[in-house]
């Protein structure tokens, strides 16, 4: 009888665990660290795998005083039938913003916040001043010499899309080979003395903005970095004597 008892838990217990327990994972991709004023928020969020959460999705964007300045709930049909259990519906979910996605009105710090009914996930992004009300020193033909190297230094990532903006102005966008982890492809740029604003993005959603300052000859390094257990990233380094590499 005590065998029968047991046995009989432990089956009330799988059945329990295999349709409510959330097996599954949330993610927020492809949301750009830097965004302007006037730029649409895109991004996506995705659900690996399902439970009872399945057709419920809220996402929500709020500032550093934890005010809501944007959300959107969904509901999908993306349940699994109850006679498969759900540990085992390995489907995704993806929902999120399209091109057309919200306009942040300030400059600050934001967060997007993607929830199902039993589970939630965060990711921070910034908000910078529109270009528009930035540094006017644009590039001109004859100025300032400034050299700009760009690498790929990540073998995961073998091939990545690099495009940099410089002020208001495309001056790169390329696809960078790691190569050996040994290439920095150089432009050669002439700015107007006084303050930019460099922003570099990744077809992967990568992203960083720089303000720098130039009144003399400056060399310039963008490298794009991916080890397997960390965050994609780009390295910004500026110099005011050539640089070197091995």
């Amino acid at each position: 009888m005590n065998k029968i008892l047991f046995i009989s838990v432990i089956t009330v217990v799988m059945i329990v665990s295999v349709y409510f327990i959330p097996y599954y994972s949330l993610s927020v991709d492809r949301l750009k660290e830097t965004y302007y004023v006037g730029e649409s928020i895109t991004f996506t969020g995705k659900q690996t795998g399902c439970n009872l959460s399945c057709d419920y999705h809220e996402i929500s964007i709020f500032d550093e005083n934890k005010t809501t300045v944007w959300s959107s709930t969904i509901v999908s049909d993306g349940q699994p039938p109850w006679i498969i259990p759900r540990m085992f519906w390995n489907n995704e979910n993806m929902v999120g913003t399209s091109e057309d996605g919200p306009i942040v009105d300030s400059p600050g710090e934001y967060t997007v916040r993607y929830e199902t009914k039993t589970s939630s996930v965060e990711k921070k992004f910034t908000v910078m001043p529109p270009l528009t009300d930035g540094p006017k020193n644009s590039i001109i033909s004859e100025g300032i010499p400034l050299t700009l190297y760009v690498s790929n230094q990540s073998f995961i990532h073998y091939t990545i899309d690099i495009t940099v903006v410089l002020d208001d102005k495309t001056v790169v966008s390329d696809t960078f080979d790691v190569e050996g982890q040994h290439s920095f492809h150089p432009f050669y740029l002439e700015l107007g003395k006084g303050r930019h604003i460099i922003h570099v993005e990744s077809d992967n959603g990568v992203s960083l903005t720089r303000e720098f300052e130039i009144d003399k000859e400056t060399w310039i390094v963008v490298s794009y970095w991916y080890y397997e257990e960390d965050e994609p990233f780009f390295n910004f380094d500026i110099h005011d004597k050539p640089v070197g590499f091995l």
